[in-house]
């Protein structure tokens, strides 16, 4: 208990060394809030990463998501960690991170599989900033979704970088890559490129990894262990 009481401290910490230097990039350097944001996004996930590691208890990583879902409500609430609220769209992206990161723990411990944990997040961690980036450099192909525009640029390098993701973290966790499984693998990503076109408002932090979670479940990923 000591240890995993240290490591919610030591997290606890290195998030908030991320947004300090978000805010020092913002501030200083002239980042623009998308950027900053993306980077926040990308290493936010990262770091969820080490909750398995850190924590055999849901109760830490409740009170660390917890936390920080305060820290950001907060600041909405005050207009600061401006490297993060200070964009021109209505989004509650910040707000859902931390509550799927906690419910994707505890179901990935539910289930004695950290493959619900990992990938889902993995995916919005990185393809979501990816689509988005993509989008908004190349605008190519652009459409419209409950008054927000997405592009199939975008969408294109949301698929690709999922199928990448699923695909190498199932071959590191000793999963059978048989011609099945890649093909299920390419299905789910079709099926969460859907779901981050579909979502607008920030939604996607929270719809990506559900989707992701709840195909993992109806085809049984554990049974390719054994493939």
């Amino acid at each position: 208990m000591k240890v995993e009481f240290y490591a919610l401290l030591g997290l606890g910490v290195l998030y908030l060394i991320l947004f300090a230097i978000a805010e020092w990039l913002y501030y200083t350097k002239d980042w623009q809030a998308e950027h900053t944001r993306k980077l926040v996004h990308v290493m936010t996930g990262l770091f969820a990463m080490l909750f398995p590691l850190a924590f055999d208890n849901h109760w830490y990583v409740l009170g660390l998501c917890s936390s920080f879902l305060i820290v950001l409500q907060v600041s909405k609430q005050y207009s600061i960690l401006k490297s993060i609220n200070n964009v021109n769209r209505k989004t509650h992206g910040s707000t859902l991170y931390p509550i799927i990161v906690y419910i994707g723990f505890l179901i990935a411990l539910r289930q004695a599989a950290w493959l619900y944990y990992y990938l889902p997040l993995l995916v919005m961690a990185i393809s979501d900033p990816i689509a988005g980036l993509l989008g908004k450099r190349f605008p190519l192909g652009p459409f419209t979704v409950f008054g927000q525009t997405k592009t199939m640029l975008g969408s294109l390098g949301f698929l690709i970088t999922a199928v990448l993701v699923l695909i190498t973290g199932c071959s590191m966790a000793g999963y059978h890559m048989s011609s099945n499984l890649l093909m299920t693998l390419g299905i789910i990503a079709i099926v969460a490129t859907l779901a981050e076109a579909g979502a607008t408002h920030g939604w996607d932090n929270f719809v990506i990894p559900c989707v992701i979670m709840i195909s993992f479940y109806f085809v049984n990923i554990e049974s390719y262990l054994y493939g």
